[in-house]
């Protein structure tokens, strides 16, 4: 379960750097 957690936190930090780009 916390592998799950910590994948989708590496996912919204991806996703954030996008958006910043």
């Amino acid at each position: 379960m916390g592998n799950s957690y910590t994948r989708v936190r590496q996912i919204f930090i991806l996703k954030n750097l996008w958006l910043v780009i």
